[in-house]
């Protein structure tokens, strides 16, 4: 009797167990990629579910949108990155998984990056100005690009590649734009003005500095306007053109340098006196240094300060700050016109005519070089994943990581524009085949103290 009680008991318990309804929902996981990855080709996106009862299916959505049902394991989902048409973009997948009872539980959302290396290095469009483009490309707030050439002209262009305006000038433009908080561009020209011209094209003012202008203008916290000129002087101009300060440094010596604003406000540039200086927010001199040969390269400054140049003596210098004392200079193979760009370590890039790129570290220490296939007058830009984008006179851009060339892009003349880099990883540089190209990249410019010429994509050339 004993025996049967306990027989009907335990029926009487799976029964029950039985006939209770299973509410509880599995578990779903995306396993890969993980969050914040960066992928590319094809990705196999892995997913993982459990239940107390038993799955019956697990749904992968890309982008929100249903990829794939499985209902074996593993459960995943082989996706060709390639299809999609952009170098740099950001995704997302989660996982449902439904049980053989019917509940289903939604998955975290994993983001992730796909970096398109089958499209780096390739031109997404080109602009063709009236002629050569010495001028470096500045990006407004809206992603217009603004550009000068030897035609006289600045254009305007929208990030599509099509003409937005363009503004005459009466010479050619060496001069690279910048761009102030109010949508102002500034640019100077070789028929001695400096120009103020509104986003919409039309003048705001000119400023005639008497003679050629190939400095490209530095923006003040302020507005107030810093540029050189052939003659030999610094000029600080109000926000509404009229003159605040000039600084005479020599007479007869032309300052092509483009200056450069610390946080403090201190305006710091080379000159062909052979002088390197320091001017005070007033106009009065701070300091000078004796670097005693031509200096066209415009300062990059360093998180502590340290004021790195090249000079026609071939070196790269470094400055202390407070007195302009020389901290080390390092021997390149010939003259170095150009300007550097800082990375987010610290690293100095600068190219020189002698075709190389050089990464210096802050002591002034080689990391490594790289030997382009002409000279180099352009400035670097660096990516947020350390790529150096620079530009030489063989008509290639290249994009180098830890002195190697991840990819080179041709043009058909010398580049001694230098680079910008839109918040798409899309590269804009000028050629003197005349045309301004688009470039696909990956990533963004470097957040680093300064990571390229004249300091940011407005080209402010302050810190």
């Amino acid at each position: 009797m004993r025996k049967l009680v306990t027989v009907f008991l335990v029926c009487v318990f799976v029964w029950i167990a039985c006939s209770e309804e299973d509410t509880q929902p599995p578990d779903a996981s995306i396993t890969s990629p993980t969050e914040g990855a960066v992928v590319s080709g094809v990705v196999r996106i892995m997913a993982t579910a459990s239940d107390n009862k038993g799955v019956q299916s697990v749904d992968i959505y890309l982008d929100g949108v249903l990829v794939c049902t499985a209902d074996v394991t593993p459960y995943y989902y082989d996706w060709n990155s390639d299809s999609i048409q952009q170098d740099s973009s950001e995704h997302s997948v989660c996982a449902s998984a439904i049980d053989i009872n019917d509940n289903e539980a939604l998955s975290d959302t994993v983001s992730f990056i796909v970096y398109n290396d089958s499209l780096l290095g390739k031109k997404i469009w080109e602009f063709l100005t009236g002629d050569t483009i010495f001028s470096s490309p500045a990006i407004g707030s809206d992603g217009t690009i603004y550009i000068g050439a030897h035609d006289g002209r600045l254009y305007a262009v929208y990030p599509d590649g099509s003409l937005k305006w363009s503004f005459p000038t009466g010479d050619k433009i060496y001069s690279t734009p910048a761009i102030g908080h109010d949508g102002t561009i500034y640019i100077g020209s070789y028929d001695n003005y400096l120009y103020a011209i509104n986003p919409d094209g039309s003048e705001k003012w000119r400023y005639n500095l008497f003679d050629w202008v190939h400095s490209s203008p530095a923006l003040g916290t302020d507005g107030t306007i810093y540029v050189g000129s052939k003659t030999g002087t610094l000029t600080a101009l109000h926000p509404d053109g009229t003159l605040y300060w000039e600084f005479f440094n020599a007479p007869g010596h032309e300052t092509p340098c483009s200056p450069a604003v610390g946080a403090d406000g201190t305006v710091y540039f080379g000159s062909f006196d052979g002088w390197f200086y320091a001017v005070n927010p007033d106009g009065s001199q701070r300091w000078r240094s004796l670097i005693n040969d031509q200096i066209t390269s415009s300062p990059a400054i360093g998180s502590d300060g340290t004021l790195y140049f090249g000079c026609w003596d071939k070196h790269v210098y470094a400055l202390e700050p407070v007195d302009g004392s020389v901290r080390w200079r390092y021997l390149t193979g010939y003259l170095v016109t150009g300007s550097p760009a800082i990375g987010l370590d610290g690293t100095i890039y600068i190219g020189s005519i002698d075709s190389k790129v050089y990464a210096l570290t802050p002591n002034g220490n080689l990391d490594w070089s790289y030997t382009t296939g002409g000279d180099i007058t352009a400035s670097p830009l660096v990516g947020s994943d350390g790529t150096v984008y620079i530009g030489a006179n063989d008509g290639y851009v290249y994009a180098i990581g830890d002195g190697y060339a991840r990819w080179r892009f041709r043009t058909y003349a010398d580049v001694r524009s230098s680079p910008a880099m839109a918040d798409d990883g899309t590269i804009y540089v000028g050629s003197y085949d005349g045309n301004l190209y688009a470039i696909h990249s990956a990533g963004t410019v470097a957040n680093s103290r300064w990571p390229m010429f004249r300091h940011d994509n407005e080209r402010t050339g302050r810190e």
